[in-house]
């Protein structure tokens, strides 16, 4: 399994992706939105979690852009706060999986797996 982890947090890609790893799953790591595009383009991630409050774009485009460049990657949008117009565009898109930060990192290689 590949994750494709998008979070400007070096702390947040450093602790998640370390967990993942210590999990047998192979991590990219990206902290923009190009980078989340470039790394998926080049490795087609299973899984993309991705926090959408980006330095570079709008997080909320660069989600819609992966959706669509890569339909059959699970897509789960993580943040420490949406605003209901946010959540309700994300579910609009088809997207399912919404998590508030901070979630677990003892159970998030388990949910990922899923």
């Amino acid at each position: 399994m590949i994750c494709l982890l998008v979070d400007p947090s070096e702390f947040v890609c450093a602790h998640v992706s370390g967990r993942l790893t210590q999990e047998g799953i192979e991590v990219k790591v990206a902290r923009t939105g190009a980078e989340a595009v470039r790394l998926a383009a080049a490795f087609s991630p299973n899984t993309i979690l991705i926090d959408v409050l980006l330095p570079d774009a709008d997080g909320m485009d660069v989600v819609e852009n992966l959706r669509e460049s890569h339909p059959s990657a699970r897509i789960v949008v993580t943040s420490q706060s949406l605003a209901k117009a946010q959540v309700a565009r994300l579910i609009q898109k088809g997207l399912k999986e919404i998590w508030l930060k901070p979630y677990r990192l003892d159970s998030l290689a388990e949910k990922l797996k899923v």
